[in-house]
């Protein structure tokens, strides 16, 4: 298996599995995005998520080279698993913080078997760790931040 795809099974494993079942409110109370707004495909829809997550990594600074051995697919399912954590767990922002995003991918970048790489092939999968973490933290920021989006605008 190559290392970037352990990396991206092993980030996947680490963040914890959170679901969100909300319905849209009937109601005209002021409520945040993350009370009234389920992260499903409407709602992804309704963000533009897809947009924002792709923004996010073309921003990041990954090259084509950095394509050609880490699939870009697999980039935006990291930086989506980062921003959908941030977004599910808005209630409790004290059970996830910000900080443990750099933990995770720090833990993730750790269970590659370094020993039989070549020193190239290390310079390239720690350049893109430092992109994937800039890229996971922004998706963070940017996921906690429409989850307490008040009143929804959506």
């Amino acid at each position: 298996m190559k290392p970037v795809a352990l990396l991206v099974a092993s980030v996947l494993l680490v963040i914890p599995a959170y679901t969100q079942t909300t319905k849209k409110s009937s109601t005209t109370v002021s409520k945040t995005c993350g009370a009234v707004l389920s992260l499903d495909l409407p709602g992804m829809k309704r963000l533009d998520l897809l947009k924002h997550i792709g923004s996010i990594v073309d921003n990041a600074g990954f090259t084509k080279a950095d394509y050609d051995q880490f699939s870009r697919d697999d980039t935006e399912q990291l930086v989506f698993s980062s921003y959908s954590l941030a977004y599910l767990s808005w209630k409790k922002p004290e059970a996830v913080p910000r900080e443990k995003m750099n933990h995770m991918v720090d833990k993730a970048a750790g269970t590659i078997d370094r020993s039989q790489l070549t020193p190239s092939e290390k310079e390239n999968i720690d350049a893109w760790i430092r992109k994937l973490r800039a890229a996971v933290v922004k998706a963070f920021e940017l996921g906690r931040y429409d989850a307490l989006r008040n009143p929804c605008p959506f």
